[in-house]
């Protein structure tokens, strides 16, 4: 019984990396300017003003990416016991 409350967290914690992750990279996805324009304001008057789209992009691909591995890890640990994806995410 000790194992599976050890699982309930470790899902528990994923499925949140997994929603919250993927879901901001979902909405940087569909509202792709939106984000550029406000960053971009944001940023106006500093040395990074230049990068914002670069930064977002990698940004972007950063959350979907963990997102995904968090929801690889969910799997991974519950079918066959092993962390190893869950730790990346």
């Amino acid at each position: 019984m000790e194992q599976l409350q050890v699982h309930i967290t470790e899902v528990l914690i994923l499925l949140f990396i997994a929603i919250t992750f993927l879901q901001s990279g979902i909405d940087k996805l569909t509202d792709w300017k939106g984000n550029l324009g406000w960053l971009k304001g944001h940023f106006s008057k500093t040395f990074l003003a230049g990068q914002v789209p670069l930064m977002l992009g990698i940004i972007l691909v950063l959350e979907v990416l963990s997102g995904i591995l968090a929801l690889v890890g969910i799997g991974q640990l519950l079918l066959y016991n092993l962390i190893d994806i869950a730790l990346y995410a």
